[in-house]
């Protein structure tokens, strides 16, 4: 095989500012024509400060083969001054053929991180807090053919996310007041990624990070804390990157800030689901010294979006009278009394975009029962994630007792949610008797309407006179009251949903009202009636179908009625 270039060009500027230019009388190299990358980073800033980038003075590259074989392979080239400086190579690749470019950039000094001849990173997450010389970027370019001369700009991204804790002026003023003068600062999170594909870009393994204490950053923390578009100044006290995936997870985490004098406070009250993004900056700012949960969590990045954390022991209330968005937004609740209530007057719109609800809670609810008007909302939630929730309400319907994660109001659009690992405390109801509560992770109410697209839950449950069609949904277990009493009753399991069990807890002579649609998959469907007056199923969706402890097929079922 012939010796095969790569051309990449890093142009300095205070500011990214990038120039291609097509060259008409391209000088021809035979079978070859070069092929330049203009290269740089994500967002530079005009002020030296951390996480400029101006640390990583180190390229590595590949190129691959359509097929994907290795090509060339360069994993340090010179030594360069930094990535604001720039630094330019010119070779030509083979024309006629379609490649891939990988990139990885960092510090030089920074021995964290091991990069295989197949551009596969492991991160060794061992050593001290507060290091700046972990910053690394990396991109990988879209397959390209090679014609003739080509210029093609790269931009290289963080594949982490880098969590910050800031400590407001009166929080410093507090814990001097204790004789506490923090001067080093050390940081635990769990279950984070340790290997990342630079091909791809994905991310796998989760352990569990400890970096030392070190010196605390310099810097001042600056953080639009309170939205009103002015950021505040906080004292930095901790600075780490992990690596992260572009759809962002959740990982409990602890800080602990030393002084010279041995004194020392650890900060982890409501961190137990702090979140995490690629290319995003997590920001933990005002009380981190003393014992409250008057601190804010927020994801702050010039160059993605940002994400805002509202810790409380107190629930979340609003009643809105026009429509209202909540979007990238976290809930950590820590009370068992208090609900989390997103309701409207007079049945405006209310939208979730990208919420996240974690800890203990009555229940989270959209809507709120006020009589006969309980069914009068409009919802629409699009990736909500309700996890591992605590949950104290109770629940009696029909001799069914359960305890709800979520409860969702009037008529809904749910989208692409994920609502798994509800667990109850609920074990009395209000008249005192003891019951098993079941705990599920959502509930559609009587005379409710929902369509839910897409998603993953663990347990289902839908009032008797509920209205629900599921659209490629993935549930482990449905318990189904949908009854034929009404007109307004109905559980539709259309094409692409998957469920586990599907138990109708109906028996006559109410019976159940349920289609299974061709294209859906049941693995065990439990009747509690053999009546088939308002039950259709699509042959060869259900793989075991039991009626109060019988098992029948579904030829024998049909021919009973």
């Amino acid at each position: 095989m012939k010796k095969i270039y790569l051309a990449v060009a890093l142009f300095s500027s205070m500011f990214f500012t990038m120039s291609c230019t097509n060259d008409e009388s391209t000088e021809q190299l035979g079978n070859a024509a070069q092929v330049s990358f203009t290269i740089d980073v994500e967002n530079r800033m005009n002020v030296r400060a951390i996480s400029d980038g101006a640390g990583v003075n180190q390229l590595m590259y590949a190129i691959f083969n359509e097929d994907g074989t290795e090509v060339i392979s360069k994993k340090a080239v010179v030594d360069i001054d930094n990535l604001v400086n720039g630094y330019t190579l010119t070779l030509p690749l083979a024309k006629g053929n379609t490649y891939t470019a990988v990139f990885w950039a960092q510090n030089d000094e920074c021995d964290a991180y091991t990069v295989s001849d197949d551009m596969q990173v492991t991160v060794d997450y061992a050593g001290l807090n507060n290091d700046e010389s972990r910053d690394a970027f990396f991109a990988a370019t879209k397959p390209f053919k090679v014609v003739n001369h080509t210029s093609k700009a790269v931009i290289l991204k963080r594949p982490f996310a880098q969590v910050n804790v800031g400590a407001s002026e009166a929080e410093t003023e507090a814990a001097a007041g204790l004789d506490i003068l923090v001067t080093r600062s050390s940081a635990t999170i769990k279950g984070v990624a340790n290997k990342l594909n630079l091909v791809d870009g994905t991310v796998e393994g989760a352990v569990d990070v400890t970096y030392e204490a070190a010196a605390i950053p310099t810097d001042v923390l600056y953080v639009d804390s309170d939205n009103d578009d002015v950021k505040e100044a906080y004292d930095y006290v901790s600075m780490c990157y992990i690596l992260a995936d572009a759809e962002g997870t959740s990982h409990e985490m602890a800080f602990n800030f030393s002084a010279d004098n041995g004194k020392f406070v650890e900060f982890v009250n409501g961190l137990t689901y702090v979140p995490v993004q690629r290319n995003w900056r997590t920001n933990i700012v005002g009380q981190v010294y003393t014992a409250s949960l008057d601190f804010k969590i927020k994801i702050d990045t010039k160059y993605e979006d940002e994400m805002k954390v509202v810790a409380t022991d107190k629930g979340v209330y609003y009643n809105v009278g026009e429509p209202m968005t909540v979007s990238n937004t976290t809930y950590i609740l820590d009370n068992i009394d208090e609900g989390a209530t997103f309701a409207s007057q007079n049945a405006e719109l209310i939208t979730l975009n990208n919420v996240k609800f974690y800890g203990k809670v009555w229940t989270v609810v959209l809507g709120e029962y006020r009589g006969p008007k309980y069914r009068y909302y409009n919802n629409e939630l699009n990736n909500v994630v309700c996890k591992d929730l605590v949950v104290s309400n109770v629940i009696r319907t029909h001799g069914v007792y359960v305890s709800v994660g979520t409860c969702v109001y009037g008529t809904s659009t749910i989208n692409n949610c994920v609502m798994t690992g509800t667990t109850t405390v609920a074990d009395t109801y209000f008249d005192g008797s003891k019951h098993d509560f079941t705990p599920v992770d959502i509930g559609i109410p009587n005379e409710c309407d929902a369509v839910i697209n897409g998603g993953k839950y663990d347990t289902m449950f839908f009032w008797e006179h509920a209205v629900a069609t599921l659209n490629n949904v993935k549930a482990d277990r449905i318990m189904s009251l949908t009854c034929n009493s009404t007109n307004h009753s109905m559980l539709t399991i259309a094409a692409g949903t998957e469920v586990g069990v599907l138990d109708c807890l109906q028996p006559m002579p109410y019976g159940s009202r349920l289609a299974i649609q061709e294209g859906a998959h049941v693995g065990v469907l439990n009747l509690a009636s053999t009546s088939f007056e308002s039950v259709t199923i699509a042959p060869g969706t259900v793989d075991k179908i039991t009626c109060n402890g019988v098992e029948y097929t579904l030829d024998e079922l049909l021919a009973m009625q």
